[in-house]
């Protein structure tokens, strides 16, 4: 027969509902439910019902806030920047690192306009976390609070920031991954108050419009930013990378002092002898462009040999079989350095078909360009202008002037009158085989590893793909990206792309929490399971006339797996 019971903790009585059974042949008490204080048994007795109730999205913000926490952002951004008054920058009951943090928190997981983030976040939890009136919350806010953020304060968040994160996760910092990426925007041509958005090769095509860069530098084993640097549009690879080695150099010394230990891997178009002899405390392993050497290029794969790399312990991945020819010692750009080649089939196959592509477009203009030579006139201006053979040439030349196609396309001029000229042209075959056994798919490595084997180079080098895979996260649409910015100044497009890193560094943080875990999920499933997790307030009437008693109490998760992802993260 079931008892209550009441138990006296720190001067308070919590009642149960007990019954009395035998455990080896001794009477036991064993608790039926716990029923709490008396006022709440008489609630409940009274059927007292709230109100009114809401719930909101709670798991995925409260896992970005925890991780904001763990590694005190909020005071990073509060301690080092104020206003003219000397004071910690506050508006609308949020500090300046409180918005950054809101901010950090859109970027990750709804991607958005300043605009849109009163009506994003009155979903979710974080303005109760941050207790802020969302209302309030207006695109004007985030400018007013990001205009006291320069780049001196960037760089020094970044760089306590990193320490911090490679302090308490013990980071792996042997294997250093570095690469480049841009952004298009919309900014005006006739705007001269921006000096980075400049025109240049996008990489989503978007040469019609200006752009500014990012450069990257990432950990292979968990892809966590270490150093970056957003700089101008138009400014090379090359030259961007010769800026800012010794900036990088800095900052190792700074998470390191074995920095002769760590090797950094980086592409071709980094390439220049000033910024290989620039390289001087750490090792590196990069690709060589393969015009660049003639010897090399000649090689051909019927000198390669089998190998194999293997990828067992990474997780999905197959142990990946190439042809490789190496290593060797070769004097390139006036030192000796180790050299690997090997086949890439997937670059094989893209500079096979890009090839191809390139010579029907050939074909399709130099047709009309033919017609014309023969009439022995061209519009210029709207008004007929005369052929010359120096002009068919320079035009020829132009057509050609492609990867590939000038090394398989034979040409000929020939005036057959005055100002008019006959025009064929031959797409080599023995031209073509040569570029299938020799170049096509070729990859070039040099590499300060001596003792290395070959394997290890290669594999190292592959590791840009990781780096790749962080340049994705910051132009997924879903999570983490830099698109929407709408902003027109050097310094808010810093601070906006320096918060969609922030972002992507939590996100990587908490993937590998709960890869180490057991939790084998990428981190847009991480953020798909968390955001089942919610909270609902519930409005319930007081005890005075007029006054109202709010509960936040978590929803039910009916998943177990949900629930032990969300117990581990907000709790790691």
């Amino acid at each position: 027969m079931a008892t209550l019971q009441k138990k006296k903790t720190n001067g308070k009585y919590y009642w149960y509902l007990v019954e009395s059974v035998r455990v080896n042949g001794k009477p036991r008490p064993r608790v039926l439910a716990y029923l709490g204080k008396a006022e709440d048994i008489l609630e409940k007795l009274q059927g007292n019902k709230p109100i009114s109730s809401k719930s909101y999205e709670y798991g995925t913000v409260a896992v970005i806030d925890h991780f904001i926490k763990k590694f005190n952002i909020v005071n990073l951004f509060d301690k080092r920047i104020v206003n003219n008054r000397k004071c910690i920058p506050r508006r609308n009951g949020l500090t300046l690192g409180e918005t950054m943090a809101c901010l950090v928190s859109q970027r990750a997981l709804s991607p958005g306009s300043k605009m849109a983030f009163s009506d994003w976040s009155k979903k979710t939890y974080l303005p109760m976390l941050y207790d802020f009136d969302y209302k309030k919350i207006s695109s004007s806010h985030f400018w007013d609070m990001m205009d006291y953020v320069q780049d001196v304060h960037l760089q020094q968040i970044e760089e306590e920031l990193v320490k911090d994160i490679v302090g308490k996760f013990n980071l792996n910092l042997d294997l250093l991954l570095y690469d480049y990426t841009n952004f298009f925007t919309f900014i005006d041509t006739s705007n001269e108050k921006n000096s980075i958005a400049r025109r240049g090769k996008n990489k989503q095509k978007r040469n019609d419009l200006r752009q500014f860069s990012l450069a990257l530098l990432v950990n292979r084993e968990c892809r966590i930013p270490l150093f970056s640097d957003i700089y101008s549009g138009n400014t090379a690879d090359a030259k961007e990378f010769g800026f800012t080695i010794d900036k990088i150099s800095e900052r190792l010394q700074i998470l390191s002092k074995s920095i002769e230990d760590m090797t950094i891997v980086f592409d071709k178009g980094s390439n220049s002898k000033e910024n290989f002899n620039n390289i001087k405390e750490m090792h590196y392993v990069a690709s060589f462009s393969v015009s660049h050497n003639k010897e090399l290029k000649n090689v051909p794969f019927a000198k390669f040999n089998n190998i194999i790399i293997k990828k067992a312990e990474k997780v999905g991945e197959e142990d990946a079989k190439l042809l490789c020819y190496g290593p060797i010692t070769k004097k390139i750009w006036g030192t000796k350095r180790t050299v690997v080649m090997y086949k890439s089939e997937p670059l094989y196959e893209g500079q096979l078909l890009g090839l191809h592509n390139d010579l029907a477009k050939f074909k399709t203009e130099v047709l009309k360009l033919k017609k014309s030579a023969v009439r022995g006139t061209y519009k210029k201006k709207g008004k007929d202008a005369l052929w010359t053979y120096e002009l068919l040439e320079m035009k020829i030349e132009g057509l050609i002037n492609k990867q590939f196609v000038r090394d398989v396309v034979d040409f000929n001029i020939k005036n057959i009158s005055k100002n008019k000229f006959k025009i064929t042209y031959t797409v080599n075959h023995n031209k073509m085989n040569i570029l299938k056994e020799r170049v096509l798919g070729k990859r070039i490595l040099i590499t300060s590893r001596d003792q290395w084997e070959k394997e290890k180079i290669i594999d190292a080098y592959h590791g840009q793909s990781d780096v790749e895979r962080v340049f994705k996260q910051l132009k997924n649409p879903f999570h983490n990206a830099v698109r929407p910015q709408y902003h027109w100044t050097d310094q808010k497009i810093k601070v906006h792309t320096f918060c969609s890193i922030l972002s992507v560094t939590l996100s990587n943080i908490i993937e590998k929490t709960a890869r180490e875990n057991g939790f084998n999920m990428t981190i847009n499933e991480i953020y798909n399971r968390l955001s089942e997790v919610r909270k609902v307030k519930y409005l319930y009437p007081g005890k005075r006339k007029n006054k109202y008693d709010i509960r936040n109490e978590l929803e039910n998760i009916e998943n177990k797996k949900t629930q032990k992802l969300f117990d581990l993260l907000i709790s790691a």
